[in-house]
């Protein structure tokens, strides 16, 4: 499959993911006692309505590239507020989420298009070295015969 394509079908999941989020969001009813924290989608995750005080955890979306499975997990604090971390930031921890290894070392992208450019790159270096080198023989030959 071409990368375009696993683009494309990647983003429609994604789209499908979270206009599921939504639906949920508009559509089930709120709590009707105590304090929570409120239903969020925050691109990665849909995050239900959440009792203060408590840990919830939502499965990584699988469509997310380099991600193959694991859960997110974030803290509802005892004011009925998403934990912050020390940049304000929602605090989420991901340590659980495991990574996709590439099938080639290095994460190269699998698509013709970065092959070309990465065997471009390697040519202008070629290049360059043979202008140096030649450059280099040319004055030492010029500087024996002085």
């Amino acid at each position: 499959m071409s990368c375009g394509k696993i683009l494309e079908e990647t983003y429609r999941k994604w789209v499908q993911y979270k206009e599921d989020c939504v639906n949920m969001i508009l559509n089930e009813p709120l709590p009707q006692v105590g304090s929570f924290c409120n239903r969020t989608f925050d691109i990665y995750a849909c995050w239900p309505d959440s009792p203060a005080g408590s840990a919830v955890t939502s499965p990584v979306l699988t469509t997310c590239p380099g991600m193959t499975k694991g859960a997110v997990r974030r803290r509802c604090g005892s004011d009925g507020h998403w934990e912050r971390d020390e940049r304000g930031q929602v605090w989420r921890d991901k340590s659980s989420v495991r990574r996709r290894r590439s099938r080639v070392s290095g994460g190269k992208l699998h698509c013709f298009r970065n092959y070309i450019h990465a065997n471009l790159f390697l040519s202008f270096i070629l290049r360059a070295v043979s202008v140096i080198v030649k450059d280099t023989m040319i004055d030492r030959h010029w500087d024996e015969k002085s």
